[in-house]
């Protein structure tokens, strides 16, 4: 694709943005593998958050984690010096002085802190970053769209949860340690002969449940 093309397609799936891990990850793989068009592509990206709800905002943090983590592991750091300069700007929109905006404070702080302790960017930037949560406290906001759909809000907060624990704990390439697994396999009964018996009869017990059950339909 040309670039006017790329931007077009990137564009699109932007406009699919929301709390799927799923389309998180396309959209960060799209920018990693077109890294060569980072800083047009991130004036997609700059042009998306300023256009979508403030709540929803907060996908963009996740989808920055994911092109960050996809560099890290390949030793690249292209959108990474692309994005360092804007990073607080970006920030700022996502975390305006408002309601909305505090309701962002709390997993916005946990991924700054993330990215500090990976240290993908300079500390001058995660340092102006962090000043701009003095004298900031969470609040609820109170939009009529949150009170029209609160289980929305739910299934997001979920998601964001889930995402930001995958990407705290997970562990870089070549750090896993044999030991654990051992000192963790020691811990572990083997199956005796009983065991595999009460297995082998619950697997009977299941399929003969699973046939009865089709046998009605």
């Amino acid at each position: 694709m040309d670039p006017f093309e790329t931007r077009i397609a990137f564009t699109d799936l932007l406009a699919k943005l929301g709390s799927s891990s799923q389309v998180i990850e396309k959209i960060s793989q799209f920018a990693f593998v077109n890294n060569s068009l980072a800083e047009n592509l991130l004036d997609c990206l700059l042009e998306k958050t300023d256009s979508i709800n403030i709540s929803s905002r907060l996908n963009i943090i996740y989808v920055i984690n994911s092109i960050c983590d996809k560099e890290a592991k390949a030793k690249q750091r292209v959108w990474i010096e692309i994005l360092d300069p804007v990073l607080s700007q970006l920030i700022q929109m996502i975390i305006p002085k408002n309601s909305e905006g505090d309701a962002n404070l709390g997993f916005t702080k946990k991924m700054i802190d993330n990215w500090k302790k990976k240290a993908y960017f300079e500390d001058d930037t995660i340092n102006f970053i962090f000043s701009l949560f003095s004298d900031r406290s969470y609040t609820i906001p109170h939009s009529e769209s949150r009170k029209a759909d609160p289980l929305r809000k739910i299934e997001e907060d979920r998601e964001n949860h889930k995402k930001l624990k995958e990407s705290v704990w997970v562990r870089k390439a070549g750090e896993a340690e044999i030991q654990e697994f051992l000192d963790l396999s020691d811990t572990i009964k083997e199956f005796s002969v009983h065991d595999w018996t009460a297995l082998r009869e619950e697997q009977i017990r299941y399929i003969n449940d699973n046939y009865n059950a089709q046998s009605l339909v």
